[in-house]
């Protein structure tokens, strides 16, 4: 689930760049990078793991194209947060890519070496940097003049439908891209999985903007067209700024269930409709599918933030008091890269009113429960502070199968809700709750019907994309295969 951006523009939009993937932080915190062209013509790439990107010295990075990479690591291999960050570049040609979701690269990646192209680093992502420049290199070597028409329709536009034929039930993706100094493209996968913005504005200082979330464009002014990129169209932006466009043949549409319940950001718009909003049709499938909680509740806590809007919605329609837990800092724990590091986050990250608590029959909402990690360390400060019951309500199904399509959910082995067969009473005696409440898959897809049909393979084991062996032992060989 990283964040992904792309920008064109008729002056210098390095800071824009910055902006824009400083926004998308909350999708990747583990690395960022950008790249973009130059005055010349050259393509230049800066990636980082320490420094924050609005802090970023632009004096040496100034274009009119450009790309970036918020990274959340996905890989085994997680102690070095840069060896594998974003964007990927291939030097002999220019071309960069920033990537978003996942992909089982086994046999498509040997062709390809076969085939002369070189691998540099673990990312899945980089399969699709050298297939682009492979089929592109049949028919153009990235340089002299050409005509963009040309460029796009006998190309580009045959190039990314042979990689979606080849990526078919390999993953879910979203792409943006630079053709060294011939200009910006991004696609989505035919499914869909990833959310893609389009946006544009024609005013003084034209530009296009690609972005993993509309969350962005608050930061970057007007814009007169802002729509989601359909699953399996590419959008080309020429050095002139003209836009050319193309559908794809598309499969069957599985947008991720998890980005409107935790990955997005609040006021972005999925579907037409606000995060917020659709976690507050959560809320009212809580309030309504539990009501028989209600009478057994004194006070409504949410685990912040994703969860709020949810709670928010249960606390005003069962008319109880809502707070008791404030966050303090920025961290998402479920994204830090290890187990020592997400039970650090967990115990930093918020601070508890023993004012509100102590003595109160509680109902804690929370939008996921995955490893428990979180979930554990705020049910045991809850149970310090005096809380004297705790009912757990969640937002989403019991996460029961490892995901391919680009969240960390690599194997069944540190699902709390594998275990057992998804048992509710081990469920409770683990985290130490009096109750657990999960929505049902139904109540899901009615809260969140405005977004069209959903993925939910991580709850249910329908992988629609594909999965990287058809073994009883996948979520034990699937890491092997993926990195983000």
């Amino acid at each position: 689930m990283c964040g992904i951006f792309g920008i064109a523009g008729n002056t210098d939009i390095s800071q824009y760049l910055l902006n824009g993937i400083t926004e998308l932080k909350h999708r990747g915190p583990n690395a960022w990078g950008i790249s973009l062209i130059d005055s010349e013509g050259n393509t230049r790439l800066f990636a980082d793991n320490h420094t924050f990107p609005e802090l970023f010295n632009l004096s040496d990075f100034k274009g009119r194209m450009g790309i970036a990479h918020a990274r959340y690591i996905t890989t085994l291999n997680k102690t070095n947060l840069i060896q594998d960050a974003q964007p990927l570049l291939d030097k002999d040609t220019g071309l960069v890519i920033s990537f978003n979701g996942h992909l089982q690269t086994s046999g498509l990646r040997e062709q390809l070496e076969r085939q002369g192209r070189r691998f540099q680093t673990n990312n899945d992502g980089e399969l699709i940097l050298n297939y682009l420049v492979n089929e592109i290199s049949k028919k153009w070597r990235f340089n002299g003049s050409i005509d963009f028409t040309t460029l796009f329709d006998q190309i580009l536009k045959p190039a990314v439908t042979n990689l979606m034929r080849e990526l078919q039930g390999r993953g879910g993706y979203s792409v943006v891209g630079l053709l060294g100094q011939y200009g910006l493209f991004a696609f989505r996968d035919p499914h869909g999985f990833r959310p893609l913005t389009y946006a544009a504005s024609s005013n003084n200082r034209t530009s296009h903007v690609f972005a993993s979330e509309t969350t962005v464009l608050r930061v970057l002014g007007e814009f007169e067209t802002v729509r989601h990129i359909e699953a399996g169209e590419l959008i080309y932006i020429s050095p002139n700024l003209n836009v050319y466009k193309a559908q794809m043949p598309r499969a069957s549409p599985a947008f991720c269930a998890l980005e409107p319940v935790y990955l997005a950001a609040a006021d972005s718009i999925l579907g037409d409709v606000e995060v917020d909003q659709l976690r507050r049709r959560l809320g009212t499938e809580l309030a309504n599918t539990f009501a028989h909680l209600n009478s057994r509740i004194d006070v409504v806590i949410p685990i912040p933030d994703t969860s709020i809007p949810a709670a928010s919605e249960l606390a005003f329609r069962w008319r109880k008091p809502l707070g008791g837990i404030i966050k303090t800092t920025p961290v998402r724990s479920f994204l830090e890269p290890n187990q020592s590091r997400r039970e650090f986050a967990a115990k930093q990250k918020y601070r508890y009113f023993p004012s509100f608590i102590k003595n109160k029959r509680v109902a804690l909402v929370d939008d996921t429960i995955i490893r428990g990690t979180t979930m554990r360390n705020v049910i045991g400060n809850l149970r310090l502070h005096g809380a004297s019951e705790i009912h757990v309500l969640v937002t989403f199904p019991q996460i029961t199968h490892p995901c391919f399509y680009g969240i960390d959910i690599p194997s069944t082995k540190s699902l709390i809700a594998a275990q057992k067969n998804g048992d509710l009473n081990y469920i409770c005696q683990e985290i130490n709750a009096d109750s657990v409440n999960f929505l049902s898959e139904s109540k899901i897809r009615n809260a969140l019907s405005s977004l069209g049909p959903l993925c939910l393979a991580c709850t249910n084991g329908k992988y629609i994309g594909g999965i990287p062996q058809k073994s009883s032992e996948i979520t034990k060989q699937a890491t092997k295969s993926f990195a983000v």
